[in-house]
């Protein structure tokens, strides 16, 4: 200033014109840089013209964020390109769960069909798979047969369904025989409840066919008759015959029920064994359901038929036409306040609710995938297995002999040296030659062998660890 003007400026009048200028550069460059942003978020889109969603990689790098975003500068989307929509919330027990876009591209998962009750307690009632004498269409009773292999997919299929359907139980109960108890432990090995405690009592067992017992329907019919067949076994009030000492099932010899005394029953009628279960019911299982305890009953065909007609107050004349199918779960809601069944009844007046396996997910069953200890197995099943285990059957090797030759089991045990000869268990022509249809022991003997009295193979043959 001074060398064009010939001024001069003192000190304290460059500190005046400081104090003057950079206070209004300062507030020109904080104005131009709110301009800059103002500009900047007006070209941004609405945040209704974006779809919103979850951060989604997009196709040449980086990764959105934020609750809309835009793709790199790189990207190239084209434009017919459909928004991704976020996937719906989970349906409920009536809703369905629908993802994608359009109607074409819907997945819908079918909902459980509701089972359960407001303000109910729910109990469930099963019944037993499949026994060997039902198979056979004989009288059962209190003798303590196994379950078939149907029974045993029955039972694993019940506890399927009851997880499926969200069932949680607190206790378990069921009589002292064996199909039941194996029933009982399948469906709670299927259905995740090792835990949960378990009571047995003789009496959920089956109605005693006294004198019946072991009987098939077609030799009773003979002896008895079609119409007091009928009578035994559809009859509310009839008792059969009683059963003797002399019986080759006598249960009096059983050490599970000798501490029963007089109230060891030699056969009953449909009513007196609902009078035997009852006490049980109302002194055990009627006090945990009170409890709000969810309840598993494993039991038999009469003694659920006896419940239902306790619960549903069932006609006579309706009972005998309502019959309990094997290892399909029953559920009753009953009320609070009366414990009485509540819902629809059937046109038996029968209002429990058999549960339905269609929403279950078909699954292999442990039953049909594992090979247990003494199983016959067929070439075919022997080469499903190893297939399925990644096993090379070359070093195996099959033994066939005269007890598969045979028509006889009894007459080909008798034989004092059957044939043995070891085959590939990889070459179906070689078993064919054979000259018996292929059977692999898995164990110390074949199920034919164990129905002889001696077999010449039991010290031969030893557990091959297949």
């Amino acid at each position: 200033v001074s060398k064009h003007t010939g001024a001069t400026v003192s000190p304290a009048g460059w500190t005046a014109s400081a104090a003057l200028v950079f206070p209004a550069v300062f507030i020109s460059l904080i104005a131009l840089l709110g301009a800059c942003i103002a500009l900047s978020l007006s070209a941004l889109p609405s945040p209704s013209a974006v779809p919103r969603g979850p951060p989604r990689p997009f196709a040449r790098g980086g990764l959105a964020c934020g609750p809309w975003t835009h793709p790199p500068t790189s990207t190239h989307i084209p434009a017919d390109t459909p928004p991704k929509r976020e996937a719906e919330p989970h349906a409920t027990m009536q809703g369905t769960l629908a993802a994608g876009t359009g109607a074409k591209g819907v997945i819908r998962i079918p909902a459980h069909r509701p089972i359960r009750e407001p303000n109910c307690y729910q109990l469930v009632l099963l019944r037993h798979g499949e026994s060997e004498w039902n198979f056979a269409k004989r009288f059962t009773g209190w003798v303590d047969v196994d379950l078939t292999e149907t029974g045993r997919l029955q039972a694993a299929r019940a506890g399927k369904v009851l997880k499926n359907h969200n069932f949680e139980f607190d206790e378990a109960h069921a009589s002292v025989l064996k199909r039941a108890v194996r029933t009982l432990w399948t469906a709670l090995h299927s259905s995740d409840h090792h835990w949960i405690p378990v009571r047995h009592t003789w009496r959920l067992n089956e109605r005693h066919y006294g004198g019946l017992t072991g009987l098939s329907k077609k030799e009773a019919e003979r002896e008895l008759g079609k119409d007091m067949l009928l009578r035994y076994r559809r009859g509310y009030d009839t008792e059969p015959l009683p059963m003797e000492e002399t019986h080759p099932y006598w249960t009096g010899s059983d050490r599970r029920y000798r501490d029963l005394g007089t109230l060891l029953p030699t056969g009953e009628s449909l009513q007196q064994c609902k009078e035997r279960i009852l006490p049980y019911w109302y002194e055990s299982i009627v006090p945990s359901i009170r409890a709000g305890r969810s309840v598993l009953v494993a039991a038999h065909n009469n003694v659920i038929r006896c419940l239902a007609k306790h619960l549903d107050h069932i006609p006579t004349e309706n009972l005998r036409d309502l019959e309990i199918p094997t290892g399909v779960p029953i559920v009753y809601n009953l009320d609070k306040e009366s414990l009485k069944p509540v819902g629809e009844p059937d046109k038996f007046g029968f209002t429990g609710r058999y549960l339905s396996d269609d929403d279950v997910e078909e699954m292999p069953s442990p039953w049909e995938q594992g090979v247990a200890v003494n199983e016959v197995l067929t070439l075919e099943l022997l080469q499903r297995e190893a297939h399925r285990l990644n096993l090379d059957l070359s070093g195996i090797k099959c033994v066939t002999d005269s007890v598969e030759k045979h028509g006889d089991v009894a007459s080909a045990s008798a034989a004092s040296a059957p044939e043995l000869k070891a085959v590939d268990a990889s070459e179906p022509q070689q078993l064919a030659d054979a000259g018996a249809r292929p059977v692999v022991s898995i164990g110390n003997m074949d199920r034919q062998s164990r129905t002889a009295q001696s077999d010449p193979l039991d010290d031969w043959m030893q557990p091959t660890g297949f």
